[in-house]
């Protein structure tokens, strides 16, 4: 545990008894965002989590993190799930209003699914607030079913996760975001003129990490 802090952890293991800011630490090993992680998975393997509301009891509420009396941190993975099928349920819904059959492209053959997938980013390319609220939805449904790996249920959805992901993929490869590092580098070049010239220094911020 001891100076054991990196971000691109996932996954925690207990398998010690652990209280009070020993287990409130352990838990935040795997809390840290870190590209496309978004969450940790703690395995309590001896019923560690029935000392978790006194730690909270003791820490919670003094640390400034929004946390509440009765409230805890940790959520079940069967939650995450229903927040997957429901993501899922959104998007499909989204699909549907505007004549897209997502169950008919994964049903069908090979051939046939180049032409329903082709058919369905024309129709999301059409309008674009269309396409930026089927990305958002697609993206929450690609985050979320990432959580819930390697869970077998995932395997339930691993269909239609894909023809969401293949669809989005095609629309953002034919609307490729604008590069705009050129135009950034140039201002970044004036503020630091400016800067010079008035005699500021300004020192580089340190990040901030939620624990």
């Amino acid at each position: 545990m001891t100076g054991f802090d990196v971000p691109c952890l996932s996954t925690i293991y207990l398998d010690k008894p652990m209280r009070n800011h020993t287990l409130m630490q352990a838990i935040a090993r795997a809390n840290r965002v870190f590209r496309e992680k978004t969450n940790g998975l703690i395995v309590d393997y001896i019923g560690v989590f029935r000392d978790l509301q006194k730690a909270l009891a003791i820490y919670g509420s003094n640390s400034g993190g929004g946390i509440k009396e009765g409230e805890t941190p940790v959520k079940p993975k069967s939650e995450l799930i229903r927040e997957l099928a429901c993501a899922i349920a959104e998007t499909e819904n989204l699909c549907k209003e505007n004549g897209i059959d997502i169950s008919k492209i994964i049903r069908a053959d090979a051939l046939e699914k180049i032409k329903f997938i082709t058919e369905a980013v024309d129709t999301l390319l059409s309008k674009e607030e269309l396409k930026k609220r089927y990305l958002l939805l697609s993206a929450n449904v690609k985050k979320l079913y990432k959580a819930i790996l390697p869970d077998t249920e995932a395997g339930e959805y691993l269909e239609i996760y894909t023809v969401f992901n293949i669809i989005a993929d095609r629309i953002r490869e034919e609307s490729p975001e604008v590069d705009i590092s050129e135009v950034m580098g140039r201002v970044k070049s004036l503020l630091d003129e400016s800067i010079e010239t008035k005699g500021y220094v300004i020192r580089d911020p340190q990040p901030y990490i939620s624990e």
